[in-house]
């Protein structure tokens, strides 16, 4: 069985803006902040959050850390409000499509904790 996915100019998920990513990093934290650092949903939702964390370092180009393999949730926050602290003094997009995965990621961790 394989899976062929076809993108057409129709559906393809156009470039977030610095407010737009802003907007995004918000909800994720506060999604943080409202399951709280011994929910068990942070189990699924923990390698979202560090993918997130990493692809937003990447859309901004500010330095890419070690990676969060089994790490405790908190430490997961706080490497995620690090890496939404260039947001603060308007950092702009470098990587278009880190962008967009970063929203992407961001989204489906915010869903897993919520």
């Amino acid at each position: 069985m394989s899976t062929t996915t076809i993108r057409t100019p129709g559906n393809a998920i156009a470039v977030p803006d610095q407010r737009s990513i802003n907007a995004v990093a918000d909800d994720l934290l506060q999604a943080m902040t409202r399951a709280g650092l011994d929910d068990p949903r942070w189990e699924s939702a923990g390698p979202l959050v560090s993918a997130a964390a990493h692809r937003l370092r990447e859309a901004l180009g500010t330095t890419i850390r070690g990676k969060c393999v089994s790490v405790l949730a908190v430490v997961r926050e706080a490497d995620f409000a690090l890496a939404a602290r260039p947001l603060l003094a308007d950092a702009a997009v470098v990587d278009p499509a880190a962008a967009r995965e970063f929203v992407q990621l961001a989204d489906e961790a915010r869903l897993a904790l919520g």
